[in-house]
């Protein structure tokens, strides 16, 4: 077949243009399995993606191999699964595509699941919607991929990624949740009809509230008559995906024998004859007659987690997981400081840092950079026996790691305050953000009458509290009843502080709770309770008379602001810890108050004259007794909310009194970690991040400006954006560490790069607002040093995000590529913020249209928005769509790494990587036997050589 050269340029258009769409993709891929939720965007992606390997495989001649080169591409280089799958499942709809599946199908499928989307999304695209995906007609070609692949897997693999059972269990939840979605809608209408009720909504008609003024309590019932057939849910509609047992039956698969019995719950042979008639004695295993009759199964799938739970977080459990190998790659970096703080043995550390220092297993890993930098940053705060011989010298320890400048202080002077004259920033908190991943809160909030506290969580969160919330009295005892166990057994709590929120109703488990709330402050770990006007102060009464001999009582009117002054005064706050960096605090809507003080002190009084906030610091632990819960629901963002809760969450952990768990105990530890040992595992960190660098990213040609913002919109936690986005990055990392990270390896794979960190001007420090981080002189430098230096150096910049202007207004620098990494709902430029503007296409932009004027008229730009205002696509801007030089992406994470350096080679150089990827080193490919008449093929294994291959070559031109 001839092609004419019209066509050859449409179909590199096309393949230019699928590069362009998948390498979107490794910044969040759309869902292109049926059962997701219908979305008109993947819904226009996935035809888009049909159209062009339709148009590329029918119209040129290395059109069908190039599908599928494409789609091993995107699962080894750039590491993205779903994408490649629905690749593989387009090309088993195209002939032309068959003939390839059996060359690139072993290495695309690499675990077992891949094999099972595969199948379900060719489903998908061959059968009506829903339609069962057991149901579709597999081509000859795939059925024989699938026979062969299948075989090449362990048992292991099979029994982990066997998900006929899941699909049972999620059956059997959606009849329940049909029967009970039945039942209420005819208990709906049988109903009698209610006029009003009593709420939660607010003060006002139909009911008392809480939640602000006018409410009308609950609406009325519907009566009988209005309810229709509608309201009655009709039977769930169940998406049958493919399953193993499913895929054997339909794809003839035999071997390995052992696993298709288990799989099909084929009983174990009775006699030795027909154990070898079944093909099992094939496979080397030997007839058990203690087995006969009985069903076969595949082995129980045993992972870390499911070990180290049942043998205990101690050095030999530790051990036992590395000898037998039972301990990933990823676990294993999540379980450094873990296994140090333990102890286990010089000789299993070695063995640790082998696996470390590995290239090919780092390679194989496939894991984040971002990994590499958590990893680093928990075995840092390792206190060392030898290290602190005083107890002095350990509490200063602390006191630089965790807290931070505003320690007991409320004035400041030169610094922005907000509209209650609280000073703006977290450097002013108690505690350091991110310092706390180690320590973790429970927080029994029985108060099911208010919202969730899901601000206070985040606010936790960033300071990197592990915070588990359980709205239940019985949940809550089961946690809190763990964590004391844990600590009587000689371990770690599993809690360090304990919150109790009380509702207006006792419950059964209120005494059991009192005794484990005793048993965790003997213990000596926090406690705060968290009580409200008459009659919510159930829970809170019932802890106080144990412990203080005192109860809340009243119900006084708030709303109002604390200042600070003398605790005794009204409406006053004293000098406490608790305070730091807040000079006015919300006092909460309606207020109890303490009928006797018994040992409690006051911190605070209301504005109507009666304690608000008092604690104890005697006795084993400290306590904290605030009587307007209503602060954490209502007046979250008003005067010092939640500075007041992230400080009280610090200071109740009593760190001046005790040391946390961070020191090896030598009780227990078979051997002592020293500081030599800390730094033999950072090297081995250090080496794990350049080599993912290096191999997961490619040189960058030219020179590169790289624009950080550290003002303090990037000063927040990670987990903020874990929850908007869906990330996996892990949660005890400031967004600011990430995108330093980020910038720190785009420069080290740069030919050339100028890196700048920018907010807004600090007085006495930097004045022009920005700061010009020059090259290091070592050629290979520490990258992960090198992200803690930056953060040093960003505190001498202040705290607004304001864009650097005038810094491309004077560069003389002729860059290739701009990146800008910032929060644009947050930026400012020329004095307009994204919030009150289209920053995207109309400010930014046009500075950048200024510079390509002035220096570089092809300079690519791209725009990194960690708030993810916009889609999780890489989108084009206004200003230069056409040229494809302005980028704009959102969100921060390791694929907006590889999209980056994707991008800035081009799709030219991106073509030629996938068009010889088959000979790519680090992937098998399996290559077809020949095919076609029988001289055909024994001039194909002789060779290219003599006169049968010319022979062959007549007889080829012939054919053809």
């Amino acid at each position: 077949m001839e092609l004419c050269h019209d066509s050859a340029a449409v179909c590199s258009e096309a393949k230019l243009e699928l590069l362009q769409c998948i390498t979107g993709f490794v910044l969040q891929e759309p869902k292109f399995d049926q059962q997701a939720v219908v979305d008109t965007s993947a819904a226009t992606q996935k035809e888009l993606l049909v159209a062009l390997c339709r148009r590329i495989a029918e119209h040129d001649a290395d059109g069908p191999e190039f599908l599928l080169k494409t789609a091993l591409y995107v699962r080894a280089e750039l590491g993205v699964r779903s994408t490649s799958s629905f690749l593989v499942a387009i090309a088993c709809t195209l002939p032309p595509c068959l003939p390839f599946l059996k060359k690139y199908f072993a290495a695309i499928t690499v675990l077992p699941s891949e094999i099972l989307a595969v199948c379900d999304m060719f489903s998908d695209l061959t059968l009506p919607p829903g339609a069962p995906a057991n149901g579709a007609r597999y081509p000859s070609a795939l059925r024989k991929a699938i026979a062969k692949r299948f075989a090449q897997y362990s048992d292991f693999q099979l029994a982990k990624w066997d998900k006929s059972k899941k699909l049972k269990r999620k059956a059997r939840k959606d009849v329940l949740k049909a029967r009970s979605a039945k039942a209420k809608a005819e208990a709906k209408a049988e109903a009698p009809v209610s006029s009003g009720g009593r709420g939660r909504g607010g003060r006002g008609r139909g009911g008392r509230g809480r939640g602000g003024r006018g409410g009308r309590g609950a609406p009325p019932l519907a009566s009988s008559s209005d309810v229709t057939a509608a309201d009655v849910p009709a039977p769930v509609a169940r998406w049958k995906e493919t399953t193993w047992k499913h895929l054997i039956a339909r794809c003839h698969i035999q071997k390995p024998a052992h696993a298709v019995m288990a799989i099909l719950g084929r009983l174990y042979p009775a006699t030795p004859e027909a154990f070898a008639a079944s093909g099992l004695a094939a496979e080397g295993l030997t007839f058990d007659a203690t087995l006969a009759g009985r069903r076969i199964k595949l082995p129980l799938v045993k992972t870390w987690e499911t070990e180290l739970s049942a043998s205990g977080n101690s050095p030999s459990a530790w051990e036992s997981l590395i000898d037998e190998n039972n301990l990933g790659f990823m676990p294993l970096l999540r379980n450094l400081r873990n296994m140090i703080v333990q102890g286990i043995s010089l000789d299993h550390h070695n063995k640790v840092l082998a696996r470390l220092s590995n290239e090919e297993i780092i390679l194989k890993s496939k894991q984040l950079p971002f990994r590499f930098l958590s990893a680093y940053r928990s075995i840092q705060p390792i206190i060392l026996p030898d290290e602190c011989p005083d107890q002095a010298r350990i509490e200063a320890e602390i006191h630089s790691r965790y807290y931070g400048c505003a320690v007991d202080q409320n004035s400041f002077e030169n610094v922005e305050v907000d509209a209650s004259n609280n000073p703006i920033g977290s450097q002013f908190d108690l505690g350091k953000d991110g310092a706390f991943s180690e320590f973790s809160i429970l927080v029994g909030d029985f108060c099911n009458d208010c919202p969730t506290m899901d601000e206070a969580r985040k606010s936790l969160g960033i300071k990197g509290f592990q915070v588990v919330v359980d709205r239940s009295s019985s949940g809550f005892l089961r946690q809190l009843k763990a964590s004391n166990d844990a600590v009587a057994a000689g371990g770690a709590p599993l809690f360090h502080v304990v919150w109790v929120i009380s509702s207006c109703r006792p419950t059964p488990e209120d005494n059991n709770i009192v005794a484990e709330v005793m048993r965790h402050h003997q213990a000596g770990f926090g406690l705060m309770i968290w009580g409200d006007n008459d009659p919510y102060y159930v829970q809170a009464n019932a802890i106080l008379r144990e412990l203080f001999d005192c109860q809340l009582v009243g119900n006084t009117p708030g709303s109002k602001n604390l200042t600070l002054g003398q605790p005794g005064q009204t409406g006053r706050f004293g000098q406490h810890t608790v305070f730091s960096g807040i000079r006015t605090l919300y006092e909460g809507i309606t207020i109890s108050y303490p009928a006797r003080l018994g040992k409690l002190k006051v911190c605070a009084t209301s504005t109507d004259g009666h304690p608000v906030i008092l604690c104890s610091e005697e006795g084993p632990a400290r306590v904290l007794v605030d009587c307007a819960f209503t602060k954490l629901y209502c007046g979250w963002h008003t005067s010092g909310t939640s500075r007041y809760v992230v400080n009280a969450a610090v200071w109740l952990l009593g760190l001046g009194k005790w040391s946390p768990n961070l020191t090896p105990n030598p009780k227990t530890v078979h051997y002592m970690p020293n500081r030599a040992l800390i730094q033999r595992y950072s090297d081995a960190l250090e080496t794990c991040v350049r080599v993912s660098v290096v191999n997961a990213l490619r040189p960058m040609r030219g020179n590169s400006l790289i624009l950080v913002d550290v003002g303090a919109a990037m000063r927040v936690m990670l987990t903020k954006f874990m929850t908007q986005a869906g990330e996996t990055v892990g949660s005890s990392q400031q967004l600011l560490d990430v995108a330093l990270l980020l910038a720190v390896m785009l420069r080290y794979v740069s030919q050339s790069c100028d890196l700048v960190l920018f907010s807004s001007p600090l007085p006495g420090h930097c004045e022009n607002g920005h700061l010009l981080v020059s090259q290091p002189a070592n050629s290979s430098p520490s990258i992960l040093s090198c992200v803690e230096e930056l953060k040093t150096a960003a505190q001498t910049l202040g705290g607004q995000s304001v864009f650097p202007v005038e810094l491309l207004r004077t560069t003389a620098s002729a860059y290739r590529r701009i990146v800008l990494i910032s929060d644009l709902s947050r930026l400012t430029v020329d004095g307009r913020s994204g919030v009150d503007c289209d920053v995207l296409p109309g400010l930014v932009s046009g500075c950048i249209d200024a510079y390509r004027t002035r220096l570089n008229n092809s300079a690519v730009f791209v725009c990194v928005n960690t708030a993810r205002l916009d889609s999780d696509r890489p989108k084009l801007m206004a200003a230069q769509a056409s040229a494809h030089t302005n980028i704009l992406v959102s969100g921060l994470s390791d694929g907006v790494l590889k999209f980056i350096s994707e991008l800035g080679n081009g799709s030219l150089g991106q073509l030629d990587m996938v068009c010889r990827i088959d000979d790519s080193p680090h992937i098998t490919v399996h290559p077809p036997r020949p095919r076609g008449p029988p001289e055909i093929v024994v001039s194909q294994r002789l060779g290219a050589s003599g006169a049968v291959a010319t022979t062959t070559s007549t007889t080829t031109t012939t054919t053809t």
